[in-house]
């Protein structure tokens, strides 16, 4: 709880598979753990690759669709079979007209591909909206949010690198 700054509570949830997680929240974790991401998400033994097929994609959790709409985006792992990996590719669903959340601050880097729809994207003080083929590269210690834009449903690739101590 000391080194990640979430509450006892929060990680006996997280913990129990009672709450799936933000993507900035398991960096946070992994960080805290002093381990890779993917060992959070992955189990099995690692492999020195991975495939995974369009009908294998899963949710990064369970509860994913019902638990992760209050912070206004879903997303599918596309490498839950590469456990010692360093990049965590997502598949992101933002939903629209989701409630403003706080933005999320945690060690690394991301990258940002929209897909589909329009994403506005706040970075510290500064706000840009993106568009189908537009990208963005950010040091995601800045406080970073990501939203969909104009009330459409949006879809983006989303590739997180978070450094382990």
């Amino acid at each position: 709880s000391q080194r990640t700054g979430l509450s006892e509570e929060m990680l006996r949830s997280i913990e129990t598979d009672a709450v799936a997680p933000p993507l900035g929240t398991l960096t946070k974790l992994a960080r805290a753990l002093e381990m890779k991401m993917g060992y959070l998400l992955t189990s099995g033994e690692p492999e020195p690759y991975a495939i995974t097929r369009r009908d294998e994609r899963k949710p990064v959790s369970r509860h994913a669709a019902e638990q992760q709409s209050k912070y206004g985006y879903s997303y599918l792992s596309l490498s839950p079979g590469m456990r010692d990996r360093s990049m965590e590719p997502f598949l992101v669903t933002l939903a629209p007209d989701a409630e403003e959340m706080p933005g999320s601050v945690h060690e690394g880097e991301e990258f940002i591909y929209v897909l589909e729809g329009e994403m506005e994207v706040i970075i510290g003080e500064h706000r840009e909206v993106l568009y189908p083929g537009d990208s963005i590269y950010y040091h995601s210690s800045i406080p970073h949010l990501v939203k969909s834009h104009q009330g459409k449903p949006t879809r983006i690739l989303a590739v997180l690198f978070a450094e382990t101590k």
